[in-house]
């Protein structure tokens, strides 16, 4: 995405798959290309060390970069998701069959087994926060419940020494006022609201890594990817970036 690469100049680019063929095998579609790419940025990551800023593409290339930090932290990483969607489906109840849907729950170490053999250190849903949720598929509420997920705005209760892990899918913004995400949705956050809660964060926690996902521009206005990178993330630079 040459956004991207002109915003941050020094990241490390991995590029996309080019081998997705649109099938489903093992209830995830491109699940050989999904694949594929997770082992070619673990290798990547092999040498990182925290924090690590993960930009671009959609919320399934987390999964080669919290798995790492999860592992690197001896299980111990805490990860505030913000996002419209919960991402906790598994090839099962997935009404899409799109990986990026299951990336938080094959975290957990339920999922596509050729992913989740990628998890050396699962996390526990007790790790698990969830901020900005708005569309979550009924198997993705009972799971939800069941695990007593929570689902916040404010992050006061969290151990400020516990290595943390924030994703930001960048349809958390309010769809209407910020088109520009693969599922733009409504009844969002407004991008000062998003800005201060990271930046919050940032000042109040051991950051172990941050993440801004499925950015789809429709326009050529990159103020709010240019203000979340800078301000939100508090980055001039990245040490992981793909598309």
């Amino acid at each position: 995405m040459p956004r991207l690469r002109a915003l941050v100049p020094n990241a490390v680019e991995v590029p996309a798959p080019l081998a997705a063929d649109g099938q489903v095998h093992e209830g995830v579609r491109n699940l050989s290309a999904i694949v594929a790419h997770a082992k070619a940025l673990a290798e990547i990551l092999s040498d990182a060390a925290p924090p690590i800023y993960n930009l671009g593409a959609d919320c399934g290339g987390e999964l080669a970069v919290v798995a790492k930090l999860n592992d690197h932290y001896n299980g111990q990483l805490r990860v505030v998701w913000f996002d419209a969607h919960a991402d906790l489906n598994t090839p099962a109840t997935s009404p899409s069959a799109n990986f990026h849907g299951m990336i938080l729950r094959t975290l957990t170490g339920e999922g596509p087994a050729a992913l989740v053999e990628l998890v050396p250190v699962p996390i526990s849903p007790q790790q698990i926060v969830l901020s900005g949720l708005r569309d979550a598929d009924p198997a993705e509420r009972e799971y939800i419940a069941r695990h007593r997920i929570p689902v916040r705005e404010r992050f006061d209760e969290l151990d400020p020494a516990d290595p943390l892990y924030v994703h930001v899918d960048y349809d958390v913004l309010d769809g209407a006022l910020y088109p520009d995400s693969v599922y733009p949705t409504p009844n969002g956050l407004h991008l000062e609201e998003l800005i201060s809660t990271l930046s919050w964060l940032r000042a109040h926690h051991r950051i172990a890594g941050m993440s801004l996902t499925e950015f789809a521009p429709q326009n050529a206005d990159s103020t709010t990817l240019h203000r979340l990178i800078r301000e939100g993330l508090g980055i001039g630079g990245a040490s992981m970036a793909y598309e």
